[in-house]
């Protein structure tokens, strides 16, 4: 996987593994993650993290 896995995006793989994980192992909503990360002082949408979701998932192989 390259050091950044969406081509002109910031995210490296650490924080997509996160937020994949968070969401569908931890069953944690989108909008949930975009207002921890708001409270660490990251202003992550949660349009954001769902487009990051959605480029990551075609990375991805069975």
């Amino acid at each position: 996987m390259p050091s950044r896995p969406i081509e002109r995006g910031r995210p490296g793989p650490g924080l997509l593994a996160h937020v994949l994980v968070s969401k569908y192992a931890d069953h944690l909503p989108l909008y949930r993650q975009s207002q921890i990360f708001d409270r660490e002082g990251l202003d992550l949408d949660r349009s954001t993290l769902a487009d990051w979701v959605g480029k990551t998932a075609a990375l991805l192989e069975p």
